[in-house]
């Protein structure tokens, strides 16, 4: 795979977990858009599938600063904008794309052992 083509596809990853986490936060702020929190975690899952563990962990994280950030664009009153709120939001995502990486490579992708986690 050349350099190109992987930096493209890590851009296209980051650019949607970006809008993931976006569509995330108009879900938790909007009751007429609650459908979106059911695809929101797509891409994160995708990242957990393809990317190492190491690699998961960015990106979970990079979609919970993401989710952050819109609550705060959007003038969020569900989320408290402290450093303990934005410790979570970061780690959560985060552990839980690690976790899921590491499941993989141990096991095999499950979706029903991502959806339990």
């Amino acid at each position: 795979m050349s350099a190109g083509s992987r930096f493209g596809k890590a851009v296209f990853l980051g650019l949607s977990l970006a809008v993931s986490a976006t569509f995330m936060a108009l879900a938790i702020e909007s009751p007429q858009h609650f459908w979106l929190g059911w695809i929101t975690l797509l891409p994160l899952l995708q990242a957990a599938r393809v990317l190492s563990p190491l690699n998961a962990f960015g990106a979970g994280a990079f979609w919970g600063v993401s989710l952050l950030a819109a609550c705060a664009a959007m003038g969020s009153h569900n989320i408290s904008f402290s450093l303990s709120s934005a410790a979570i939001l970061t780690l959560g995502p985060a552990l839980y794309a690690c976790f899921g990486a590491f499941l993989t490579r141990r096991v095999v992708f499950s979706r029903y052992l991502m959806g339990l986690g």
